[in-house]
């Protein structure tokens, strides 16, 4: 069977959530071989159809310095927990900071595929929601930019890499 490069893109990005899954809750991932298959063919479809606990809504954020999540299995790589007290300011005033690391978020890009983004972030547990700094995002992502408009955001994508398409937010 011959893919295209966007299904085996596609194919590659859930083979990754399914191992940081696995990493992160050492449980096993509510994916199987049939659910990739859907995931290929309807990418819309699997992702309305993924349990609530696997999704979260980010809010992109112009104005924050690092992004932050209040989930600690978002973070991939090495992680290092905060030892000093050290406070948010800005939207999550007053927060504890309790780590640093990398985190990465499947977003779906205008092609409708899942597009990871890793970029730096501070674990807060005490977090209601997950905030993405564009600014910390550009720093990561340096050949892209954002436009905005009365309607959206978007990141631009990268021209020269096929698997790097726009997000509109």
């Amino acid at each position: 069977m011959n893919f295209t490069h966007k299904q085996m893109h596609a194919m590659l990005t859930i083979v990754n959530q399914i191992q940081l899954f696995k990493t992160n809750s050492g449980a096993e991932p509510p994916l199987t071989p049939a659910a990739l298959c859907v995931a290929l063919q309807s990418p819309a479809q699997f992702r309305m159809n993924l349990p609530n606990k696997l999704t979260f809504p980010i809010i992109w954020d112009s104005g924050a310095s690092i992004s932050i999540s209040p989930d600690k299995k978002d973070f991939v790589g090495p992680f290092k927990d905060v030892s000093i007290v050290t406070r948010l300011q800005g939207l999550a005033k007053g927060l504890a900071i309790k780590g640093e690391g990398h985190v990465m978020w499947a977003i779906t890009n205008t092609t409708g595929m899942l597009q990871i983004l890793k970029i730096p972030a501070y674990y807060v547990p005490g977090a209601k929601v997950w905030l993405l700094s564009v600014q910390s995002l550009l720093q990561k992502y340096s050949n892209e930019k954002v436009d905005v408009d009365s309607e959206k955001l978007t990141l631009s994508g990268n021209p020269s890499d096929p698997t790097c398409n726009a997000i509109e937010v």
